[in-house]
């Protein structure tokens, strides 16, 4: 499996949360258990339905994100509510941080689109559980692709009004306005709200590139279904992922035996090998040789064009008399270095997507040890940075 280093959007019909969920759905499957586990321990009403559900739109399959709360139809809720339930929900922290931010992010535009405080806010189009169904939902799509570069391609514009408890308001709807000031749109002549504010919000909130940016090997494709049917065009949205295969290389592995140097001397000679141009890593631990004598053992991995000068170095620098070497193949994962937020301010995150789909995430040596932190710090410092929290670039 390659990673996915580039995520693109594609709102062929539109964007709304559930058709953002339902395309990563379609696109990575493993990633339907975990959307309804977590749903599952987030303390939605008993009775409650969440449904991935297999459908066509406009001929193209897709698949549609559906939930269903018992009970009378909801009006809204107050933000602070709503906060409180993502607060207190049974969430992985970096799901509660993404969906926190989401549910902020949409929360202060419909503050500066009413002119009210934020704590004053109530999200009547949001609705209420199967809303935050959907911003959790969508934040456990964020922390799935944790690493990946977000793209989007132009937004439909929309036409025409929609109702509100407010009233008739124009398309697109002034809190997506006021979310998406910035984006690129473009007016397909197709009437009808497009792109709604939970999508906006997880626009803004993801701060995608421009579409230009994303390219590489295509990994698969994913078609998310909107409830409407569009004349003329399936109202899906469509998410491609772009990566680069596991890197396969030919390296040199020099090694060799040292029993009559001293520690202090040889530690000084690995660190001039280790910082030699065209070498990869390091590597020393101790053995037993001849005559029961205890002797370092030590690795040298290097770029083939710099073989001969790091043999050269090793025979001059340290005290061994031979030495072997043998070309190997390797393969390197890919890794995307984010700068996160943390308690003692900005530390770079170094992300990796493993074969089997997941995503190992660790602190920069060099920022932990910057920090000056105890080792209780330095492990509370690795934990925050890597078990949530938005990117800062």
């Amino acid at each position: 499996m390659t990673m996915s280093r580039d995520l693109l959007l594609d709102p062929i019909g539109g964007l709304a949360g559930d058709m953002f969920i339902a395309a990563a759905v379609d696109l990575w499957p493993d990633l339907e258990p975990k959307i309804l586990t977590t749903l599952a321990q987030a303390g939605l009403p008993a009775g409650h339905r969440v449904e991935l559900i297999r459908c066509a739109k406009g001929g193209l399959a897709a698949r549609r994100f559906d939930v269903t709360i018992p009970g009378e139809p909801a009006h809204g809720t107050s933000y602070q509510v709503l906060e409180q339930r993502l607060a207190t929900a049974s969430l992985p922290v970096g799901v509660r941080t993404h969906a926190q931010a989401i549910l902020e992010i949409l929360a202060r535009a419909e503050a500066t689109t009413h002119g009210v405080s934020l704590g004053d806010v109530h999200l009547h189009e949001l609705g209420d559980w199967d809303s935050i169904a959907d911003v959790i939902g969508a934040a456990v799509v964020i922390e799935h692709a944790r690493g990946s570069q977000w793209h989007c391609l132009a937004l439909p514009l929309g036409r025409g009004t929609v109702k509100t408890r407010h009233g008739e308001i124009p398309v697109p709807a002034p809190a997506v306005t006021a979310l998406l000031t910035g984006f690129v749109f473009s007016d397909d002549g197709l009437p009808g709200e497009r792109v709604t504010p939970t999508g906006a919000a997880i626009l803004r909130y993801l701060q995608p590139r421009p579409a230009g940016g994303a390219g590489g090997e295509l990994l698969g494709t994913g078609f998310g279904a909107g409830r409407r049917d569009l004349p003329g065009k399936p109202n899906v949205l469509r998410l491609l992922a772009f990566g680069s295969p596991p890197s396969d290389e030919s390296v040199v592995v020099v090694r060799f035996d040292v029993d009559d140097q001293t520690g202090e001397d040889l530690a000084i000679a690995l660190e001039r090998i280790r910082a030699a141009p065209g070498v990869l890593d390091v590597c020393l631990w101790g053995g037993l040789g001849k005559k029961g004598r205890s002797l370092q053992c030590v690795q040298v991995l290097c770029e083939p064009s710099a073989q001969e000068d790091v043999v050269t170095l090793c025979l001059n620098e340290t005290a061994t008399l031979g030495l072997r070497w043998t070309r190997i193949q390797r393969r390197v994962l890919d890794r995307t270095v984010r700068t996160h937020a943390s308690e003692i301010g900005p530390v770079r995150v170094k992300h990796t997507r493993r074969p089997g789909g997941s995503i190992s995430s660790k602190v920069e040596a060099a920022d932990v040890e910057a920090s000056k932190l105890d080792y209780a710090g330095r492990e509370r410092l690795r934990l925050d940075a890597t078990d949530g929290g938005p990117d800062d670039e």
